[in-house]
């Protein structure tokens, strides 16, 4: 902006504080943060404090381009971080979905092994019994050979 133009858009105290209120920060470019760091705010004179015994509008405006052109580096640095908390959570979406599948397998693994151990211990019992009553046949038909033999 020229500086007449800029006189024209300030006219309005009002308006000028709306559209300052409402502007995008992460609209601003580069370029535009470059320059105004390169001519405006590196230079000593471009100081609110210094500027409020000028006038409070000035010392005001010059906070605001500071914070602006402020605000556009810290977003330079915390975006790839945004980039990498984005990459990282859907990693973790992608790893927790993994997660539930594999505790679904290890639930059926479980659930089979249960239904198995089952499985076995009535089989156990099951082999105990027959072998109880293998040994009380066995021992029935020892007892009947020894009376046989007695009886010859």
């Amino acid at each position: 902006l020229t500086f007449s133009a800029a006189k024209k858009r300030m006219a309005n105290p009002e308006n000028f504080l709306r559209e300052l209120n409402a502007f995008e920060k992460s609209s601003i470019n580069e370029a535009s943060v470059a320059f105004c760091e390169k001519y405006y705010t590196s230079k000593d004179s471009f100081n609110p404090d210094r500027m409020r015994s000028k006038s409070v509008a000035a010392a005001g405006m010059c906070a605001w381009v500071g914070n602006v052109c402020k605000y556009m580096r810290m977003l330079q640095m915390v975006q790839p971080k945004r980039a990498l908390l984005a990459e990282a959570t859907e990693h973790l979406n992608q790893v927790n979905e993994q997660l539930s599948g594999v505790r679904g397998g290890i639930k059926e693994l479980e659930d089979r092994l249960t239904v198995l151990t089952e499985q076995f211990q009535a089989a156990t019992k099951k082999k105990g019994d027959a072998q109880a009553q293998a040994d009380r046949t066995m021992q029935r038909a020892q007892t009947a050979e020894r009376l046989f033999e007695g009886l010859k």
